[in-house]
């Protein structure tokens, strides 16, 4: 009966994730994923550079949480390189233009 309740509890929480959300191990086969067929494309699907650049605009996405459309739209201008206060790091400031700009 535990390993029912805990099954069912897993469900309830899935079902609560925000749509688009990747919980980390989904990321990291998605990743792992995306790296290995920029490594080694198939024929006729995405070619080498297709392949790289999908799996270099997944990590991006990713790590800046960026919605799909928000980073289509995304242009040179949008990005500051700048140096973070709290930690001294070189870092990129993002602002996302649209219905509701914010810096990321």
């Amino acid at each position: 009966m535990a390993a029912e309740s805990t099954s069912i509890l897993g469900d309830i929480i899935e079902n609560l994730r925000p749509p688009g959300v990747v919980l980390s191990e989904e990321y990291k086969k998605l990743y792992e994923a995306t790296r290995k067929r920029a490594h080694e494309p198939k024929q006729g699907a995405l070619q080498m550079g297709n392949a790289s650049s999908f799996h270099d605009y997944v990590l991006f996405s990713a790590n800046t949480g960026l919605r799909p459309d928000e980073a289509r739209r995304l242009q040179f201008r949008d990005v500051t390189i700048v140096e973070d206060d709290g930690s001294s790091q070189t870092i990129l400031e993002i602002e996302v233009r649209g219905r509701g700009s914010r810096l990321l």
